[in-house]
């Protein structure tokens, strides 16, 4: 559901700029998230991001479609070079840049009291990862803690000079565990199997 929706995003998108040549070059980054009590399932493109917290902590984020990003990857440049680099806005997969879409979509067990962040560039370009996951996680009310993000993101962008991004928020909170279970990690495997001998 969450691939076919991406999709169809993309086709539409990609129709429109077929039938009206002055919409040509458009395109857009995608973040969907699908909760239902077996799991969460997202599907992601370009650069804008989901985030799942638990008890203040990230447990995952969808990695981004850019070219700093891949730079990171390879080790040329740091995360944090990355959100600074003039070339953090260059995508490399968005809606409507080809009919040939390669979007990501995975599958989350969640548990009660997890939350689930999905923001755009704008938010998470302005602020270092554990300032902006310290924020999401300060107050007990996801609106609080969507203000405390915009609030002070808008701040940082109007004291370097009101050059910062739009913002875009949205944030959801678990009330019970997922069917779905979090695979053990491989360290906690073996310290089990040692323990059993």
């Amino acid at each position: 559901m969450v691939r076919a929706a991406v999709l169809n995003a993309n086709a539409a998108i990609y129709a429109a700029m077929e039938a009206d040549p002055g919409l040509r070059g458009m395109g857009t980054t995608a973040t969907v998230l699908l909760l239902n009590d077996h799991s969460a399932v997202i599907g992601h493109v370009g650069d804008s991001r989901v985030y799942q917290l638990r008890d203040g902590r990230k447990v995952f984020r969808t990695f981004d479609h850019s070219w700093v990003f891949e730079q990171g990857r390879q080790g040329t440049l740091t995360e944090e070079q990355a959100r600074n680099s003039s070339q953090s806005n260059v995508i490399t997969r968005a809606l409507g840049h080809t009919t040939e879409l390669e979007e990501d979509v995975v599958e989350r067990a969640y548990r009660k009291g997890d939350r689930f962040m999905l923001c755009s560039d704008g938010i998470w370009g302005m602020c270092p990862e554990p300032d902006i996951i310290a924020k999401a996680a300060a107050t007990r009310s996801l609106a609080g803690a969507v203000e405390t993000l915009v609030v002070s993101v808008d701040e940082e962008g109007m004291r370097t000079g009101a050059t910062h991004d739009n913002l875009t928020i949205a944030m959801v909170e678990t009330s019970i565990h997922s069917k779905l279970k979090d695979k053990m990690s491989k360290k906690f495997q073996y310290v089990i199997a040692t323990l059993a001998l």
